[in-house]
């Protein structure tokens, strides 16, 4: 049946583009105009990728990863490069706030801004994202694909990620380490 193109606009709307820059979060109130124009800036958030074919927003979820009560962003681009890892791929952790700027660099050093960087060259961690409670503690996880990963052995057998949440992410860095060849499903803590 779905929802007709009036209830549409009435919620709160979510625009990704795919080209290095993610405008965001268009406030869904009852003042939302009919038209958006997104090559006039008329959003209320805009999120820029780190660089050229770093392919951000390819993947994008909300999520309450510290506990606050708010949705943080998570936003995937898989394309991106680390460390002599070429397209190793990163998430980028928004923790959201009442302070967040209107134009966000995410290759810009900030401290409500984490990043997860993929384990290998061409592992391209960021395709996929998805969350849950993954063990039990009321506190959102996110859920990392890494799809070309090359796992126990097996070229491109790809890797699952789980970074925990909790009330102390605010406070830690993350990594993705290489696949652990002893455990199909390895979960990755948040690090100091």
């Amino acid at each position: 049946m779905g929802i007709s193109h009036k209830q549409r606009f009435r919620m709160s709307l979510f625009w990704i583009l795919i080209a290095s820059v993610i405008p965001i979060a268009i406030d869904g109130g009852s003042t939302l105009a009919q038209i958006i124009d997104l090559e006039l800036n008329q959003q209320d958030l805009r999120l820029y990728g780190a660089a050229e074919n770093d392919f951000t927003g390819q993947a994008v979820i909300l999520c309450d990863l510290n506990g606050d009560g708010r949705s943080d962003f998570a936003i995937g681009a898989h394309g991106f490069d680390y460390a002599g890892r070429s397209m190793c791929g990163i998430v980028y952790v928004l923790l959201s706030s009442d302070t967040l700027s209107p134009v966000i660099d995410l290759g810009a050093s900030r401290p409500d801004l984490k990043r997860i960087i993929g384990p290998s060259s061409n592992s391209q961690l960021g395709l996929a994202i998805s969350r849950g409670n993954i063990n039990g503690d009321n506190f959102e996880d996110l859920v990392c694909g890494i799809p070309w990963a090359t796992a126990n052995g097996k070229f491109a057998a790809g890797q699952i990620a789980i970074i925990l949440g909790g009330a102390s992410c605010n406070d830690h860095a993350y990594r993705v380490d290489p696949p652990d060849l002893d455990r199909e499903l390895s979960f990755h803590r948040p690090i100091r």
